[in-house]
């Protein structure tokens, strides 16, 4: 009988320690899909950013080599006021699609948490039918030794 319950309990933690290793790697595959998207946005942030700082610089030089002296005060001053209002353009847009962005982040996030949780609830269900199922196991066998032995 003792050696029963040492196998029941043997058999009882080997399921238990499967099932925390499924939720273990559940919740280490999640962390790399969110890395991994957190990656992927900075890095689309970074190239926008880049490629609008380089048209900026490309538009400002070809205003600024076009200018004829006579107007040259004049047109800097207008020049300049057309780079403030494409450099806010600019900051705009990037604040819009940094927002989206976080949006996607945190639609990503929900969805990649609601996932790891349904894995745990089925994870804590599989492991109580295997806890019930050894529980059975046990009680079938205690009546077979009460059987056999009285």
């Amino acid at each position: 009988n003792a050696l029963h319950e040492t196998a029941m309990t043997n058999a009882r933690a080997a399921a238990e320690a499967k099932l925390q290793g499924a939720a273990d790697e559940a919740e280490t595959e999640f962390q790399t899909l969110l890395q991994q998207k957190k990656k992927e946005i900075q890095g689309r942030v970074e190239v926008e950013e880049s490629q609008l700082e380089e048209s900026y610089k490309k538009d400002s030089e070809k205003k600024r080599a076009g200018m004829e002296a006579e107007n040259r005060a004049k047109a800097l001053k207008e020049a300049e006021e057309e780079e403030r209002q494409v450099k806010d353009a600019h900051h705009q847009r990037l604040e819009e699609m940094k927002d989206e962005l976080d949006k996607q982040l945190r639609e990503f996030t929900q969805e990649e948490e609601e996932r790891v949780n349904k894995l745990r609830q089925e994870v804590s269900e599989e492991k109580q039918r295997q806890l019930e199922e050894l529980a059975k196991e046990s009680d079938e066998k205690k009546k077979l030794l009460e059987d056999l032995g009285g």
